[in-house]
């Protein structure tokens, strides 16, 4: 009475679960870095005068697309995990992912407001 059991392969973390997390911690890490870069460049030298108003605008596409790169990758890695039938796993990771896509976006638009407060009636 030889039976073999059939054993099933331990789930696999979904790499679209991995990705909603970790992705818009980098992009939003990379327009926050080019938010910093732009205040070293003087507005009235040269290139920089062309350079420094493109970097401060890419670093806040790259911070404004942080969120939506999270929430699509999460909400396709929860239909992914969903519809593997126990093959994948990382449902935690894709909520994860989401969450803190939306925090990100929701820290952003508060140190914006706080800085449009702070600079309303200086002249910049």
């Amino acid at each position: 009475m030889n039976e073999q059991k059939q054993t099933r392969p331990k789930p696999e973390k979904s790499n679209l679960a991995t990705a909603a997390l970790v992705a818009p911690v980098g992009i939003w890490g990379v327009g926050v870095c080019l938010f910093g870069i732009t205040g070293r460049f003087h507005p009235k030298q040269g290139i920089t005068y062309f350079l420094g108003p493109v970097l401060l605008l890419c670093g806040i596409f790259a911070v404004l697309l942080s969120g939506p790169v999270g929430l699509v990758l999460g909400f396709k890695a929860l239909r992914e995990i969903k519809n593997s039938k126990g093959r994948l796993k990382g449902r935690r990771l894709a909520i994860e992912g989401i969450v803190l896509s939306i925090v990100l976006e929701f820290i952003f638009f508060a140190i914006a407001f706080v800085i449009a407060d702070i600079t309303k009636g200086y002249d910049i």
